[in-house]
C-alpha cells in the first residue's frame, strides 16, 4: 500500500509495485516501479491524467498517466490511475541527467529553516540532504531582491509557469496552495531547481483562477507580494489559459 490519508482504503488501497524488490535488475516493460492510485479523492478517475497532461502541454516536466484495471489474488479492485514515478528514468527523459538533487515535497515542506525537514531527499540528495535548500531559505529571508534569488536558485520562467498551472488547474493541495505534493529537482548543469507536479487527484473541482494566485508557500508568497513578479505571474496564467486550457 502507498500514500497518505487520501490514498487509504480497506477495499481499494493505492498500490506501489516494486518490480525489482527481490531481483535488483528486474523490470517490466522497461520500468522497475508501478504506481497505482485508487482515485478515492477523484471519483471521476479523470482529474489526475487530465491535470498531468495540461502541465505537460504547458511545457513542464510532468508524469505520464493512463489507466489500469487491477486485480489482487483474483479479486477485481476496479480501475486505477497508473502514474509514472519520479525516478531516474523520468529525470533523464525530461532533464537529460539523473544525478542532480531530487526532493519530494510532503505536507509543510517549504523554503524556511523550520520546514526543510519535511522534504524527503532522494538518491544523490541523501548525501547532503538540505544544504542547497538552506541556502534558498536564507536568501529569501535576506534583504536581497527576489529577482536575484529566483535567477540564482531557480529557472524563473519555469517557476511562473508551474505556479500558474497549479492556479489554473485548482491544485490547492500542491506547493503554492498547501506546501504539499510536488518534487524539486536541481539540474546539475546549472544548479537551479525546477518543480514537478505530484498528487493532483484533488484538482479541477471548480475553476479558481478568478480568486487570485495561491500563496501559501514561502516562494509563492514572495512572488505574489512583489508587484512586478505578481504581474508577470498573472500575465503568464492568462497566456496559459488561452494556450492549454482549451475545451476539446
Amino acid at each position: 500500500k502507498k500514500g497518505f490519508i487520501g490514498s487509504q482504503s480497506v477495499t481499494k488501497p493505492s498500490l506501489r509495485i516494486d518490480v525489482n524488490r527481490f531481483e535488483p535488475e528486474a523490470k517490466l516493460f522497461g520500468v522497475d516501479t508501478i504506481i497505482l492510485n485508487n482515485g478515492v479523492q477523484d471519483p471521476s478517475l479523470m482529474r489526475q491524467c487530465l491535470t498531468y497532461e495540461r502541465f505537460a502541454a504547458a511545457g513542464l516536466a510532468s508524469p505520464r498517466c493512463n489507466f489500469a484495471r487491477v486485480a489482487v489474488n483474483g479479486e477485481d479492485l476496479g480501475v486505477y490511475a497508473h502514474v509514472e514515478p519520479i525516478k531516474p528514468g523520468f529525470l533523464r527523459h525530461h532533464f537529460g541527467r539523473d544525478d542532480g538533487l531530487l526532493y519530494e515535497g510532503n505536507y509543510t515542506s517549504d523554503f524556511s529553516r523550520h520546514h526543510l525537514g519535511a522534504f524527503e531527499p532522494k538518491y544523490a540528495a541523501k548525501q547532503a540532504p538540505f544544504d542547497a535548500l538552506v541556502q534558498i531559505a536564507d536568501d529569501l529571508r535576506s534583504e536581497g531582491g527576489l529577482t536575484e534569488v529566483l535567477n540564482q536558485h531557480f529557472d524563473a520562467p519555469q517557476v511562473l509557469d508551474y505556479l500558474a498551472m497549479e492556479w489554473i488547474t485548482g491544485h490547492t493541495d500542491g506547493y503554492a496552495g498547501h506546501t504539499n505534493n510536488y518534487f524539486l529537482y536541481q539540474l546539475p548543469q546549472s544548479g537551479r531547481f525546477r518543480f514537478v507536479p505530484w498528487g493532483v487527484d484533488t484538482t479541477m473541482q471548480g475553476q479558481r483562477i478568478h480568486d487570485g494566485p495561491y500563496d501559501q508557500g514561502v516562494l509563492a508568497k514572495h512572488i505574489v507580494a512583489d508587484p512586478v513578479w505578481r504581474v508577470a505571474l498573472e500575465r503568464r496564467a492568462r497566456n496559459l489559459m488561452a494556450q492549454v486550457w482549451v475545451p476539446q
